[in-house]
């Protein structure tokens, strides 16, 4: 299992600041090209792509390159045996999921018209659904601040201002928790004072052959002012081309908000790949049983494969990681399908 820090200063990884996903392709192929040159023995060996959040931009873009670069391969060349992707909770189509949140917190009981914003929050609505109709200009191709903006304007409209200071505003990774307000979940998980020293030692920076000292912190804001990908369309137009050629895995964890199960179906529901538009019948949703325990749920058409996955955060890995673990039996195929639905159990030697 090999983890990639990017874009380019993220992380432990150097280079220049960068602002788009088509560069994030030259950085991933030239990451590739090296790490093949100092381990040739694995290009034996399959490989699947998997991430979150906005691993839900990276990875389509990734695939994409990969797909391409094998496509056009040279003599000499040795082709990237790229067989599946795995997206979790991930923002594929930021617009589109960003409509999601006013029915999702009403869905939820966290805000009904009666609220003394709803006004405000009608209007944003509207903003971004003029955005996606084509009727107002967006200077950002993927990310339009009115769609981008929605949310936050949720936020404010259901603070409680008299609870507790840390119990505020709902937390947008899991709906079933509060924090402070405006973090509104912004130190979730709360390992952030584990993972910083840790991360800051000099024996771990050592161990990760990193060249010179960094001061780790959880987010590098200069990489998030510089990133906007103002100029690359969503990943999601990617996606009929990759799932073409290799399946697709989207998950997704039902406490989420901000890459809520609705809107990643909102946005899948208009795609249209191999074929056809949207999945053959989105309400024949299968149980997924991991363990004889019902997990989730499944929506699988033509190579791509949907699972809501039951009391799992914005990080599932997190919040159910042997659950987690599971997924990737749908990127191998060795679940098992018959009248409970999708089946997964133990393998020899996993427990």
């Amino acid at each position: 299992m090999v983890y990639v820090d990017q874009p380019p200063m993220v992380g432990f990884s150097d280079g220049e600041l960068i602002r788009n996903l088509n560069q994030v392709q030259i950085y991933f192929l030239r990451f590739l090209e090296k790490y093949f040159a100092l381990f040739p023995e694995d290009l034996q060996n399959d490989i699947y792509i998997a991430g979150e959040s906005y691993a839900g931009q990276y990875i389509p873009y990734v695939a994409d390159a990969i797909l391409k670069r094998n496509e056009n391969l040279t003599d000499g060349d040795d082709e990237y045996k790229l067989k599946a992707v795995l997206i979790g909770n991930g923002i594929v189509s930021p617009d589109e999921q960003s409509l999601s949140y006013v029915d999702w917190f009403k869905e939820k009981s966290l805000i009904d018209d009666s609220n003394p914003n709803w006004s405000q929050i009608n209007d944003a609505q509207k903003a971004c659904q003029d955005v996606l109709d084509g009727t107002a200009a967006s200077p950002n191709e993927n990310y339009a601040f009115s769609c981008h903006s929605i949310l936050q304007v949720i936020l404010n409209a259901t603070r409680n201002e008299s609870a507790p200071a840390d119990q505020q505003c709902v937390n947008v990774y899991d709906y079933q928790l509060r924090d402070s307000f405006p973090s509104c979940g912004s130190s979730y998980p709360p390992v952030t004072e584990l993972i910083t020293p840790y991360l800051n030692s000099s024996k771990i920076q050592n161990d990760l052959n990193v060249n010179h000292p960094v001061n780790f912190t959880e987010c590098n804001t200069k990489v998030q002012e510089t990133f906007t990908a103002t100029n690359s369309p969503p990943a999601k137009v990617l996606l009929p081309g990759i799932v073409s050629q290799i399946p697709i895995i989207v998950y997704n964890g039902d406490l989420d908000i901000i890459c809520n199960s609705n809107g990643v179906l909102s946005y899948l529901s208009n795609l249209t790949w191999n074929g056809a538009t949207g999945f053959d019948d989105a309400n024949n949703r299968t149980d997924w049983i991991v363990e004889d325990k019902k997990a989730g749920w499944v929506l699988q058409d033509r190579d791509l494969t949907f699972i809501n996955i039951f009391n799992a955060s914005h990080l599932v890995p997190y919040s159910r990681p042997l659950v987690s673990r599971y997924l990737f039996d749908f990127a191998t195929d060795e679940y098992t399908k018959n009248d409970k639905g999708f089946v997964s159990s133990p393998k020899d030697g996993l427990k």
